[in-house]
């Protein structure tokens, strides 16, 4: 599932710490403007060299805190469906269902949009700054503070008009998975009872 860093002296560390809770503030700010979210999502993932090795669709829906739902459409569907228990990712090609415990799963980029403060600050370097050449455009730089147990180098989460616009990831193979929002919902009416997944009679369960 791709649906993944500090110090050198005493007053160094102060002023890091300071601009970080603030810049988590912000960040926080931004997702706390909206506890249900829906919409569609286009995702591009681009090799070292810049080469498009895949492209998909989506669509999903976000209930904070901690329940999230992310569908792949054909042909590289997927189904992932989370809430503050489990992770299921059902793989309809493989009639196959992994489901994972959430905290094995915290460092995901999925735990930054369902607004687990906790989790972000645990996990991140969270550093902000203006989308350059728009300033209507705020962007949010997160680098993972235990790199041993990453699945990205670094997450950019891009803010347009206060509207959720893009996250960015960068992995350890230096590939590089853009996702681009559209069609965002911010009004919509979701209930912690569309995040329970029921595995389709005849697939294979797999409990991580």
């Amino acid at each position: 599932m791709r649906l993944t860093k500090v110090c050198l002296v005493a007053v160094t560390m102060l002023v890091a710490t300071v601009v970080r809770a603030d810049d988590i503030d912000a960040l926080i700010g931004k997702l706390d403007q909206f506890n249900t979210v829906s919409g569609k999502a286009m995702q591009v993932i681009t090799s070292a060299d810049g080469e498009e090795i895949q492209k998909t669709e989506s669509e999903f829906k976000i209930l904070r805190p901690g329940y999230f739902y992310w569908r792949t459409l054909p042909p590289y569907e997927q189904i992932i469906v989370s809430n503050p228990d489990t992770i299921s990712v059902y793989d309809p090609d493989l009639e196959q269902v992994s489901i994972y415990q959430s905290e094995k799963m915290r460092n995901s980029p999925a735990s930054i949009l369902s607004g687990n403060r906790s989790a972000i600050e645990k996990q991140f370097k969270v550093t902000k700054s203006g989308a350059s050449n728009d300033k209507k455009s705020t962007s949010f730089e997160l680098s993972y503070l235990d790199t041993a147990n990453a699945d990205f180098k670094k997450l950019t989460v891009t803010f347009k008009k206060d509207q959720l616009a893009s996250i960015v990831m960068h992995d350890m193979l230096d590939q590089v998975t853009s996702i681009t929002f559209g069609k965002v919902n911010t009004k919509a009416a979701l209930t912690p009872a569309q995040f329970e997944f029921t595995p389709p009679a005849g697939v294979d369960v797999i409990i991580e």
